[in-house]
């Protein structure tokens, strides 16, 4: 029993690093997947809240969605980006319509930039995501 007193201590040593690795990747690729559920969620919403508003009004659907999408990624300050600020270049919102009436829509895109937290884990340089919403109100 006496020759083994420090094995403990030495597995503990090696499976340590494995483990922080591990966790550090869990929480990297976690931290991913829910800026893009944010990122999604913030499309969806804002591309909702304008596919609202009668195409005749003043803002137009397309500005109000932008603001709409800008204001929601705000809140939850993407990795230090402001999309409501307009020199900020890692994030891209783009509204559009398509189609004609009775099934026109408002499509909605947003492609932000996103580093990692460490970047010692592969995560992909940008998250993207498109929306499309029919118009309440046809033109």
């Amino acid at each position: 029993m006496k020759r083994r007193r420090g094995s403990n201590t030495i597995e503990f040593a090696l499976i340590l690093p494995v483990f922080l690795a591990l966790v550090g990747v869990i929480f990297e690729y976690g931290f991913y997947f829910f800026m893009r559920s944010v990122v999604s969620q913030s499309v969806r919403d804002g591309c909702r809240s304008g596919a609202v508003i009668p195409p005749s009004d003043s803002p137009d659907p397309a500005s109000t969605a932008e603001d709409s999408i800008a204001s929601q990624m705000r809140a939850y300050s993407f990795m230090g980006a402001d999309c409501a600020a307009g020199d900020d270049d890692r994030c891209d919102i783009q509204t559009q319509f398509s189609g004609s009436s009775p099934s026109e829509v408002l499509v909605c895109t947003m492609e932000i930039g996103f580093g990692g937290i460490t970047g010692a884990v592969p995560v992909p340089d940008t998250i993207s995501y498109s929306s499309m919403v029919l118009l309440e109100v046809q033109r």
